[in-house]
Order: structure tokens, then C-alpha cells, then sequence
């Protein structure tokens, strides 16, 4: 949940920023007199509203998918946009702390359980996409890994969850 209140804070900032630069630049172009106080509140009232609502749609969307990912939730994610594969593991005997710090270095673990083999673990959000969540469960000699787009469905993030489930199975068999 902290990454929506960022983008909540952030799109505040951009907004208020691109308003107020944008009057006085219009003021000093037409040649008239700017007035601070006026476009300053004017600025902070156009912002909080427009962040609420940002943040309302953003929530609706995003508050599911981080909350499974944030949660204790030992079964397999739901979401309908989901890529799954499981396969066997090449290196027995297993050393899951191991894979855990390898996926630490590539993603952030937003949950682990160590008794159950459970890593759920997401890609950083970025400005040209929210990023992809994964579910990974070693079970005896399986390993079944999940990956899902964090909203909706599109080509760059279906390319971001083949290439997790890809990433996640070369790190399990290494």
C-alpha cells in the first residue's frame, strides 16, 4: 500500500507544479499581472481533487493484487490475467533460503514462508508500467511459479510476466 500512497503524493506534486507553471507562464505571456496567492490556492484545490480521484481509480485497480501480494494468503493467486508453469526441480537437495535471496536481488519479496516454500514477490513500478506480481511454491520436487500483471492486461506487461516465470525457473534450477 505504500506505492499507491507515492503515486498519491507524486501526482499531487506533478499536479499542482504543472498547474501553477502553467498560469504564470500564460500571466507572463499575455503581459499580466500575476497573482501568487490566487494561483496557489487555485493550484492546491485542483490538485487534491484531481489526486482523489486518480487515487480512487487507482485503488479500485491496484488494492487487490497488492493485497494478495502483502497478505499471508498460501493459495495461488485468482486473477484471471495470470501466466502459471510448473516444473521440476533439477537440484535436489533444495535450498530455498538461497532462492530466496537470488529473488530478493531481482524483485521485492512482499511476503516469504519458509515452512510452507512460499515466496509472492513483485517488480518494481516503473513511469511506462505498474509491474508484474509472482507466486512461487516449491512442493517436493516441483515448483510451480505464478506471475500476473499488477492492472490489466497488455503486451508490455504480458512480455513482463514471461519473463519473470522465465527468470524465476533459471534462478530455481541454477
Amino acid at each position: 500500500m505504500k506505492a499507491i500512497k507515492k503515486i498519491f503524493f507524486l501526482s499531487f506534486i506533478a499536479m499542482l507544479v504543472l498547474y501553477v507553471v502553467t498560469n504564470i507562464t500564460f500571466d507572463l505571456i499575455v503581459g499580466k499581472e500575476v497573482n501568487w496567492i490566487n494561483i496557489a490556492s487555485s493550484g492546491l484545490v485542483i490538485s487534491i481533487v484531481y489526486s482523489l480521484i486518480y487515487y480512487g481509480g487507482i485503488s479500485v485497480t491496484l488494492k487487490p493484487k497488492y493485497n494478495y501480494l502483502e497478505s499471508e494468503e498460501l493459495n495461488e493467486p485468482i486473477f484471471g490475467d495470470k501466466l502459471e508453469k510448473t516444473t521440476k526441480l533439477k537440484n535436489i537437495p533444495f535450498d530455498f533460503n538461497e532462492v530466496k535471496n537470488k529473488i530478493q536481488e531481482k524483485w521485492r519479496i512482499t511476503y516469504f514462508d519458509s515452512r510452507n516454500n512460499i515466496i509472492k514477490y513483485r517488480s518494481k513500478m516503473k513511469f511506462n508500467s505498474w509491474g508484474v506480481g509472482g507466486f512461487l511454491k516449491i512442493d517436493n520436487e516441483t515448483a510451480k511459479i505464478i506471475s500476473f500483471p499488477i492492472v490489466g492486461y497488455s503486451r508490455r506487461d504480458n512480455k513482463l510476466v514471461t519473463e519473470m516465470i522465465e527468470l524465476t525457473e533459471k534462478i530455481i534450477n541454477k
